[in-house]
């Protein structure tokens, strides 16, 4: 069983002088100490796994230059897109019930 996973991201950001940036970015995630056989392992590897897609998607960022009510919309979107990659790679059965409720 794997034990950690990537987020990797590839995001296009529109600077102020309207030329595409393309940003690669990547996270971690380690569980190997999680038991995924329990309802409280699996929900704990979610929240981690919610964070990490956050981060790689510069939620904590700040976009005082790009931002606008769509960069923010981009942002939500590569949230929820890492998010459901990677709780697809994992592939635990009770972390995609709890994905899909969310």
């Amino acid at each position: 069983m794997k034990t950690t996973i990537f987020l990797a991201l590839f995001m296009t950001i529109l600077s102020t002088s309207a030329t595409a940036e393309t940003v690669k970015s990547e996270v971690t995630v380690s569980f190997a100490e999680l038991n995924l056989q329990n309802e409280a392992g699996v929900r704990i590897l979610y929240t981690r796994l919610v964070e990490a897609s956050k981060t790689a998607c510069g939620a904590n960022i700040n976009y005082s230059l790009i931002s606008t009510s769509m960069n923010h919309q981009d942002r939500r979107n590569c949230v929820a897109g890492s998010l459901s990659r990677a709780v697809s790679q994992i592939g635990n059965e009770r972390l995609t019930e709890i994905h899909q409720s969310s």
